[in-house]
């Protein structure tokens, strides 16, 4: 081994043994001060990862067992630099839900999150805070309003008719390669915004990309903005144009136009390339998820519909093939 790998692994081990020596201090500062619940006995840096690790994939049961055996009804696993707060008891999840909600409400901070939506500057993937009051109050008061929705209502109908006249088409052709790449991406974006990460937990490994989710997130976003962002910057360009003109009361097309013509107090863009960036991202994603739901329904319809066939054709074939010499008679 030359001695310049053998440097490059001392600098890692003193940098890894820094980090672990922070979060050891962390744990133990907490836990002397008696913040966090009971738990079982944690090892540096990676916690109780080992113990989801070998008890997989019945890691319920696991945490059900340490629960009876700690006999308690709330407990703390650390899962790297993260706690996990189990609670079993009805009184503690009340309080947990209701009372502290603010404190436990908040979305969790993943590598998959805070790529899909631009360092949370969206509403559904941001921790609570004042980006997601922001978007959040964009949302109720610009976009999911009863106004807003017979504003929309011919378009949608418009949109609707030319669907169902290019379904015939479309059943031929196929779904285009622009078409298969977007849904592909979006529904990858859906196994991975909380996949299990191993740099989520231990943020130290942040960029060595150990288990290859970062980069399968990083690519599910290039293919999401090399489809998405021409659409983004023509409207922000016809925005310029037609405040250049003066003729502000352009009918919006959609929720798009709505979120880039939005203004502030001063006459401003209200959101910046960035949210709306996000905020189309991560609809976009939670919209595939409804469809698969949908998709899910349906399948399940039509598969109840088949069984039914099945049996009621079952029901009228004859017992025998010999038709013709009365072999059904008897029914």
């Amino acid at each position: 081994m030359s001695f310049g790998t053998l440097l490059i692994v001392a600098t890692l081990l003193v940098y890894f043994l820094r980090k672990s020596k922070r979060v050891v201090l962390s744990q133990w500062q907490l836990a002397r001060r008696g913040l966090l619940p009971p738990g079982p006995a944690t090892l540096p840096i990676i916690g109780n990862m080992h113990q989801m690790v070998w008890n997989k994939p019945a890691v319920f049961r696991w945490i059900h067992r340490l629960l009876k055996e700690m006999n308690t009804d709330i407990m703390c696993l650390r899962l790297g630099a993260t706690h996990v707060i189990v609670v079993t008891c009805p009184e503690i999840a009340c309080e947990v839900l209701r009372k502290k909600d603010e404190v436990f409400a908040s979305r969790p901070s993943t590598f998959a999150s805070g790529t899909f939506s631009f360092g949370y500057k969206g509403s559904v993937l941001s921790p609570h805070g004042e980006q997601w009051r922001k978007m959040r109050r964009v949302l109720t008061l610009e976009i999911l309003t009863s106004s807003m929705e017979q504003k929309l209502h011919h378009l949608r109908k418009e949109e609707y008719d030319h669907l169902v006249s290019n379904l015939p088409s479309s059943s031929t052709n196929g779904p285009g390669h622009e078409e298969e790449a977007h849904v592909g991406a979006l529904f990858t974006a859906l196994n991975h915004v909380y996949s299990f990460c191993v740099s989520d937990y231990i943020p130290a490994l942040v960029g060595l990309d150990l288990d290859g989710h970062e980069e399968v997130s990083m690519d599910v976003m290039r293919t999401i903005n090399r489809l998405h962002d021409p659409i983004i910057r023509e409207r922000i360009r016809e925005r310029s144009s037609t405040l250049e003109e003066g003729s502000e009361n352009k009918e919006v097309r959609d929720f798009l136009d709505v979120l880039v013509h939005l203004k502030d107090e001063e006459g401003q863009p209200l959101l910046s390339l960035q949210e709306i960036r996000a905020q189309t991202a991560v609809s976009t994603i939670y919209l595939s998820r409804k469809f698969i739901h949908y998709s899910s329904i349906i399948y399940y319809i039509c598969l109840k519909l088949f069984c039914c066939c099945i049996v009621l054709i079952a029901l009228f074939i004859p017992t025998s093939t010999d038709v013709g010499n009365g072999a059904c008679s008897s029914r």
